[in-house]
């Protein structure tokens, strides 16, 4: 299965997490759990928590800031007993844009 591909320059990619227990069945957040998002491309694929729409922490904005092939975001969680979580998300891949989208013209007299 490929990669989820964003394009290189565009809006990026919003990456939501679900907490789930032992079981893999959806919870609530835990209270005082730590959250922090990593990539591990945090050059050509950043990705930072987006506190503004969503304060618990659980979305990260994904930027699509050059060619990264494979870039992972990974969610991890430290509970306030000090026990810590790390989950990845599926790769995404960042790509160019090479699909026709129209044309440009120039004119000139002859």
């Amino acid at each position: 299965m490929a990669d989820f591909q964003i394009i290189k320059g565009g809006k990026g990619v919003k990456v939501v997490a679900s907490p789930v227990n032992a079981e893999g069945v959806t919870i609530p957040l835990p209270a005082g759990e730590t959250l922090a998002w990593v990539s591990s491309d945090p050059t050509d694929a950043p990705i930072t928590q987006d506190l503004t729409n969503d304060p618990s922490g659980l979305t990260g904005i994904g930027a699509a800031v050059g060619d990264a092939v494979g870039a992972v975001f990974t969610q991890t969680g430290t509970g306030t007993d000090g026990s810590v979580i790390s989950d990845p998300a599926p790769p995404i891949d960042v790509v160019e844009d090479t699909k026709l989208g129209g044309f440009v013209f120039q004119e000139s007299a002859q």
